[in-house]
């Protein structure tokens, strides 16, 4: 049975050169129905907010 929601070889990176931060490279995970997914980051980064049934991804800042 497929997942709820899947992400497949999701990568993030900032910067360039020597100062790249490859922050995900190619995570791939699922999340059934009914389950709790939390993605934790660190302060003052920003994050992405899913939602469920959603085809995007919405970026907000913590600021």
């Amino acid at each position: 049975m497929p997942h709820f929601i899947e992400f497949e070889n999701v990568k993030k990176v900032y910067g360039s050169g020597a100062a790249e931060v490859r922050a995900l490279d190619g995570v791939s995970f699922g999340v059934d129905e009914g389950e709790l997914c939390v993605l934790l980051v660190s302060s003052g980064f920003r994050r992405a907010n899913f939602s469920p049934g959603s085809s995007s991804a919405e970026s907000s800042s913590t600021r």
